[in-house]
Formats: C-alpha cells, sequence, structure tokens
C-alpha cells in the first residue's frame, strides 16, 4: 500500500486534529454555566437529574454510537461523515440559545454528542488513514496532547463567557466554523486524509477480534485507571483541605496538563514496541496514585495527580495506534469506533468503580491505592508478555 503520509500536508493534518476536539470543547464550555442554569430552572421538577445528563448526555451518545460511526466511516467515507457531522456539530451546539426549557435542551445536547461522535471518529480514522507508524503515533499523540489543552482552555473560557449569561455559553460552538472551512479546503476526498474507506471494505470485511480484544480491553481498564487524575482528584484536594472550587480548579488544570506532557513524550519513547510503553504508561500512572494514596499535604497529591496523568498521556495514543495498526486500512473506521468506544465506556466505568471502592474502604485515599496497585500489577503483566506483541503494528 502507498503511504498516504506523504501526500498530507501537515495543514491538513492539523485540521483533522482539531476537528477532534468535539468532547473537550462540549464539556468544557458548559460545565462553568451548570449551577447557573440550575439556577434558572429551580421549580423544573427533577432539575439535579436534567443538569447532570446536559454535562454527560454527549459523553452518553459517545459511548454508545462510536462503533456505529465506525461504520459509517468504511460505508460513507470519512471525509463525507466529517463535514456533515461538523455541520450539525454547528446548528446543534448553538440551538439551545433559542430553546426555552431543560428537555429540549437535553434532547439538543444528545444529538450534539452523536455529531461529536461523528467527528471525532471520522477524523481519528483519517489521520491514521493518512501515515504509518511511527507517524501516526506522533500525531495520534498530537491529538490527545491538544485535546488535553483544549479542554483545560474551555474551562476557563466558559468561565468568562458564563459571566454574560448561561445561554451565551452555547455560541461558543458557532468556533467550529472555521474548521469546518478549514476541513472542506484542505482535506481532499482522494490522495490525502480523505481517501475513501469504502473502497477498501469489501477486499477484507471480518476483524481479528481475538487479537482486538485485549487491546480494547486495555484502552477501557486504562482510561478507568488513569482517569484517576481527572475525575478523582477534586475529592482528593478537598479531604486534604482545599475548600476554594477556584483553587480546586486550578489544581486540577495543573494535574490534567501531564497528560500533555505524556502525549508529547511519545517522541521519546517511540524506540520502544507498543507492550513496553504500555506497561510504561501503567508504570507511570500507578507511581503516581501510590502518591496520591499516601499524600498529607497538597504539593504530593499534585505530584501524583501529575504522574498518573502523564501515564494517560502516554497510553492512550499508544493503545489506539496499536488498535488501528490490527487491520486494514479499510476497516480502520470501524476499530477506530471501537477504540473511542472503549475510552469513553472507561470513563463511565471510573465513578461506578470508585463509588464501590469508597464504600468499602470509607477513604478516597484508600480507593486510590488499591487503583495504584491494580495499575502496576497491569504494568508487571505487560512487561512480562511483551513478547506477545503482535507482529502486525502499523
Amino acid at each position: 500500500m502507498r503511504s498516504a503520509g506523504k501526500e498530507t500536508s501537515s495543514g491538513a493534518m492539523l485540521v483533522l486534529v482539531a476537528a477532534s476536539w468535539g468532547m473537550p470543547l462540549t464539556l468544557g464550555i458548559l460545565t462553568p454555566a451548570l449551577p447557573q442554569i440550575g439556577n434558572y430552572f429551580a421549580d423544573q421538577p427533577d432539575k439535579d437529574l436534567y443538569i447532570g445528563l446536559l454535562a454527560t448526555a454527549p459523553a452518553f451518545s459517545a459511548a454508545l454510537l462510536a462503533p456505529v460511526a465506525g461504520v459509517f466511516v468504511d460505508w460513507l467515507g470519512a471525509r463525507r461523515l466529517l463535514i456533515g457531522s461538523l455541520v450539525a456539530f454547528v446548528l446543534f451546539g448553538v440551538a439551545p440559545y433559542w430553546v426555552g426549557g431543560l428537555t429540549p435542551i437535553l434532547v439538543l445536547r444528545i444529538l450534539l454528542g452523536i455529531a461529536m461522535t461523528g467527528a471525532v471518529v471520522s477524523s481519528t480514522a483519517l489521520i491514521t488513514q493518512s501515515c504509518e507508524a511511527p507517524a501516526r503515533d506522533r500525531w495520534l499523540g498530537i491529538q490527545a496532547a491538544t485535546s488535553n489543552g483544549v479542554g483545560i482552555l474551555t474551562l476557563g473560557i466558559g468561565g468568562l463567557v458564563a459571566t454574560l449569561g448561561w445561554r451565551e455559553t452555547f455560541l461558543v460552538h458557532f468556533a467550529v466554523i472555521p474548521v469546518l472551512a478549514a476541513t472542506l479546503l484542505l482535506v481532499k476526498s482522494a490522495g490525502g486524509p480523505g481517501i475513501r474507506t469504502v473502497q477498501a471494505a469489501p477486499e477484507k470485511t471480518d476483524l481479528p477480534w481475538m487479537r482486538l480484544s485485549w487491546i480494547l480491553a486495555l484502552l477501557v481498564s486504562g482510561t478507568t485507571v488513569m482517569f484517576v487524575a481527572v475525575l478523582q482528584s477534586s475529592f482528593l484536594l478537598s479531604g486534604l483541605g482545599m475548600a476554594e472550587p477556584a483553587r480546586i480548579g486550578l489544581a486540577i488544570s495543573v494535574i490534567c496538563s501531564g497528560a500533555i506532557l505524556g502525549s508529547i513524550a511519545l517522541g521519546a519513547v517511540a524506540r520502544l514496541r507498543p507492550l513496553p510503553r504500555l506497561a510504561l504508561s501503567y508504570a507511570v500512572s500507578g507511581a503516581g496514585m501510590a502518591l496520591m494514596a499516601v499524600s498529607t499535604g497538597i504539593p504530593l497529591a499534585i505530584a501524583g495527580g501529575f504522574l498518573t496523568a502523564m501515564g494517560m498521556g502516554i497510553c492512550l495514543p499508544t493503545a489506539m495506534s496499536l488498535t488501528i495498526g490490527m487491520v486494514e486500512p479499510g476497516a480502520r473506521g470501524r476499530v477506530s469506533g471501537l477504540a473511542m468506544a472503549a475510552m469513553f465506556a472507561g470513563q463511565f466505568f471510573n465513578p461506578v468503580l470508585f463509588s464501590w471502592l469508597n464504600a468499602l474502604t470509607h477513604s478516597i485515599a484508600g480507593s486510590i491505592g488499591i487503583v495504584a496497585t491494580m495499575a502496576l500489577m497491569i504494568s508487571a503483566a505487560l512487561f512480562a508478555g511483551r513478547r506477545m506483541t503482535p507482529a502486525r503494528q502499523d
């Protein structure tokens, strides 16, 4: 197969990276405005449930529909799906500005999640079609690093825009229009990142489920374990005496920046085979969570969270690239969807796991310690099984 990466401009690849920022944009922009929305609809029955669903509905849609989006990538062509998804993302994203009730806003958020899923899966599939390893690893690392950065940035932007009013936060989705325009101009339908996988799909429609199952399981477990840095840090910091929401938000921003450093560090560990690289990521995250578990002060807890996020920044792009490399180009749309679904599922399992562990240990630090042990055990198993790495990785 001719390498598409030689024909793909860096500008087009950066556009595809930007097209995958839907999740951090969708969540980060609205989160600071949720208290205002709750106050505005204070008299509505089940208001708290609705407010929670407004935040999680897009991710829930993504977890359920990412595999379906992957099938559409291979059927319609990734470029077509990406353009349609970006158009829908803008329309459903800004529509709540003019909508009156919580129920229709929730419906629009669900539809926004569907559009976001199509954009993320198709842009990721296009990236993987455009180059092979190690260039593919580098671009997936850039995608992960910038997504984390956008997530941190949009939290601040969302807070600023929310001072104008909670409805105004929805208008920020207009910012996707330049990405849509750049996609139309730079991402071509052939000979580059827009090559259509539908032409290759008939040659090989069966997926190597035995080989895929273990790496998809690693994606679920990796996201579940390493999202401690994102989802559980606030509880640990609060228990250590950090009460002000603004300080907690700043501390979590510092912690999450570790994922950016981890994604950038992929270049330094690119010579390692995928399994040792994954083992390293679990070891780094496990060490970070161990620091969090034993921390008696806020600085050590933040340092541990930073290390945990750094491991995540190494793990997720590596696992994604390994998953994509197991299949022929004509099946990469479907596999991209499965990988995305695995990562979103891990995000949902994290609070479920900690709900059970907290009931068992009665301590967030104790729960994090148990998960740290799990991460280090997985790291040891991956180091021991490094010779079982599948021969096909690109």
